[in-house]
């Protein structure tokens, strides 16, 4: 439990401190388009940084599961939010993005499947 709060709060911290960095020193340099691209990484990021803190309290249930989740939130976020956020640095990289957004569906479909094993 411990551990998934410390990746929760780690990954809130790095969405805060890339949206405020894109925002002040990057926005100019970018094109309306591309900021909004960089921007929905950041956004995509600080959801799933509180998703995490959801993990972190179904894993203190002892609930098995959660760590999937947690796994799948993390990989899918560094996927795509980190093409998003690499592809005004680097270059377009959009093509990961999807397979990140996947990883985070199975997230989401993992914390849907503890609700439908927990309810019934």
């Amino acid at each position: 439990m411990k551990l998934w709060f410390l990746i929760a709060g780690i990954n809130g911290l790095l969405a805060v401190l890339l949206g405020a960095f894109g925002f002040h020193n990057l926005r100019e340099a970018m094109t309306g388009h591309e900021y909004a691209v960089y921007s929905l990484g950041s956004q995509f990021h600080l959801v799933h940084a509180v998703g995490l803190i959801g993990v972190a309290i179904l894993v203190g249930q002892n609930i098995r599961l959660a760590h999937f989740a947690g796994i799948a939130f993390v990989i899918g976020t560094v996927l795509f939010s980190g093409a998003l956020y690499a592809s005004r640095l680097l270059g377009p990289l959009t093509e990961i993005a999807p397979i990140g957004l996947l990883f985070i569906m199975v997230g989401w479909i993992l914390i849907a499947a503890i609700g439908l094993r927990r309810a019934g």
